[in-house]
């Protein structure tokens, strides 16, 4: 487990959801990671208003049963899944034909 993702990095979080944590310079908000639902392709972004100052790549912890974004020396403990859902909404995640 890095501090810092290199391009995209996909793991396993909790039940059917998935998390991919990519890389993204641009200035202000930015998109840390995505948590994906494998079954519904709802999404829920974790952004950068939930962890100022840092970019973690965010991983499940299952002791915890919490995302977490550990960093060079610290350990960032996000909300309860729950909470991120409610705070950001979620959206679907659709797939058009190229015409």
């Amino acid at each position: 487990m890095s501090a810092q993702a290199s391009g995209i990095h996909v793991e396993r979080g909790h039940g059917d959801w998935w998390i991919i944590n990519y890389d993204e310079n641009v200035l202000g908000v930015r998109t840390i990671a995505w948590l994906l639902n494998a079954t519904t392709n709802e999404v829920v972004k974790i952004t950068s208003k939930e962890i100022p100052r840092w970019q973690p790549t965010i991983v499940y912890a299952r002791e915890m049963d919490r995302y977490v974004g550990p960093d060079n020396n610290w350990v960032i403990r996000l909300p309860r899944f729950e909470v991120i859902r409610a705070a950001n909404g979620g959206a679907t995640l659709g797939c058009r034909r190229p015409y």
